[in-house]
């Protein structure tokens, strides 16, 4: 399953990519999306300024009860904002069902004038069988949410 969803921010294309590159922000985005530990694990310079990094992250978990095994779920975030192309793209590994579980996206940023309009592409896909396409349909829905609280959480990083 696939959805798009496209703001505009009254920020510059480049302070976008400068922001979307700061180690910093990038913790702070997570956090403000529900992380409760944030463990940066490989970072890397990309060629024109951009980013590449490797994270573990913990959060309450979004399991049903009947599948559950523990209050909280762990992923590893691989993400990579390359400067140059205006563009930051990643991929969640959960640490339980990562063969039955794919999400992954990317965010083009493109200028418009003196704004930025920021395109958000996701993609999820769940293999169990009987629920996998609730489970699509539960991660699409939040994806909703997730990108409003981060798209405010960058006009309130900008407005700093």
């Amino acid at each position: 399953m696939k959805i798009q969803h496209e703001h505009v921010v009254s920020i510059p294309r480049s302070k976008v990519l400068e922001i979307y590159t700061d180690q910093e922000f990038y913790v702070g985005q997570l956090k403000n999306g529900g992380a409760l530990t944030v463990e940066i694990q490989e970072t890397g310079a990309l060629p024109g300024g951009g980013v590449t990094r490797k994270t573990k992250v913990t959060q309450p978990t979004k399991v049903p009860p009947m599948l559950r095994t523990s209050d909280t779920d762990q992923y590893v975030d691989n993400m990579k904002v390359d400067v140059a192309a205006g563009k930051m793209s990643y991929q969640i590994t959960p640490s339980q069902f990562a063969d039955q579980f794919y999400l992954a996206g990317a965010i083009d940023f493109v200028e418009v004038g003196s704004s930025t309009k920021m395109v958000f592409s996701t993609e999820v896909e769940v293999k169990i069988p009987f629920i996998g396409k609730k489970f699509e349909k539960q991660a699409i829905d939040e994806a909703e949410e997730l990108v409003r609280k981060q798209v405010e959480f960058l006009k309130n990083w900008a407005a700093r």
